[in-house]
């Protein structure tokens, strides 16, 4: 079963958050099967359609300073960080990661 959908992805992801995302649904694949890698893709993506929409809001974060404006939004158990001027997904990954030194 392939991991992305045959439509494609929300069409706003960079090629980072495209990478994060097939490295995210391989390693769920792996650890707990393609039912759960297909529902977190399915999670992913909303979230990334919402954002390409503008119809969810994320929030700035202190402790991450980037070049450009960026605000994160949760999808436990990732961070989305999305440019709110063209709305274009920059990186998802696990919260756990320290995100604030992706962005250095």
């Amino acid at each position: 079963m392939p991991l992305l959908p045959t439509d494609g992805d929300p069409g706003n992801l960079s090629p980072q958050a495209l990478r994060d995302v097939v490295l995210i649904l391989r390693r769920s694949m792996r650890e707990f099967g393609t039912p759960t890698a297909l529902r977190s893709r399915d999670r992913i993506f909303a979230r990334c359609r919402a954002i390409r929409d503008g119809t969810t809001f994320g929030h700035r974060r202190m402790d991450v300073t980037t070049r450009r404006p960026t605000l994160f939004i949760n999808e436990h158990p990732w961070v989305i960080a999305y440019d709110p001027e063209s709305r274009s997904v920059l990186r998802i990954v696990h919260a756990s990661r320290d995100v604030s030194a992706l962005f250095r």
